[in-house]
């Protein structure tokens, strides 16, 4: 058989879109590429399921994990996105507390930047983006990247680009899905012979959006869902 490696992110709070990779995907190794936390109202619950299934090596800090350090979300996001980041940041802090937890931030700062693996001497590199930027299918790739395979999320957009000898693969998001919300999105890696696969599973939002009703979610963040 096979080596398997699954590589998800993008989950955004919704931890029932991952506990559901996790009962129906088997795997030699689960890694995430960042952003378990911000917008969807299970971040702390999210984090602690994939730290449990990763291991903290195999998980990377997203722009969100490094909002809620902060305590702000960065000054060119939207008024939707600063209304969602309100909300499910406050969740977070009193989950924490509900849970008698006080090292939730203090783990989400030891989260990795990148990570690189080697195989029959080809790099794989794992960052939540390259370079702060957001990479689609179009875009031109006039920056640097180091791997022979090069994975990431944070456009929220699945797909594989060929650049130059290198292979690009945007996982796209197990949560929040760009183009289809109820379709959770994620990829496999198989080293032995060095390909990928993108992959997806059905995951309608129903519980999700009630979720966010009985916590008082703004209304525009909700519609967004709904869309």
């Amino acid at each position: 058989f096979l080596m398997k490696i699954i590589i998800f992110g993008d989950v955004h709070g919704d931890i029932y879109s991952l506990e559901t990779l996790f009962k129906t995907t088997d795997a030699d190794a689960y890694m995430c590429i960042g952003d378990l936390v911000g917008d969807g109202p299970h971040g702390e619950q999210c984090l602690n399921l994939a730290i449990d299934k990763c291991g903290i090596d195999n998980v990377i800090q997203g722009n969100h994990e490094k909002f809620y350090i902060d305590g702000k979300v960065d000054r060119k996001c939207s008024d939707l996105a600063r209304s969602s980041f309100n909300i499910s940041y406050q969740r977070f802090a009193v989950t924490t507390r509900e849970n008698w937890r006080t090292d939730s931030l203090d783990i989400l700062k030891q989260l990795q930047q990148s990570i690189e693996l080697e195989f029959n001497s080809k790099k794989v590199v794992l960052s939540h983006t390259f370079g702060n930027r957001y990479i689609y299918p179009d875009t031109k790739i006039d920056f640097d990247i180091k791997g022979d395979i090069n994975i990431f999320g944070h456009t929220h957009v699945q797909f594989i680009k060929f650049s130059k000898s290198r292979t690009l693969v945007g996982t796209g998001s197990l949560g929040m899905n760009k183009h289809d919300k109820e379709i959770a999105q994620y990829i496999t890696l198989y080293p032995d012979d060095f390909t990928v696969e993108c992959c997806t599973f059905s995951s309608p939002k129903e519980r999700l959006i009630q979720d966010m009703k009985t916590l008082n979610y703004p209304s525009a963040v909700i519609e967004y869902y709904l869309q």
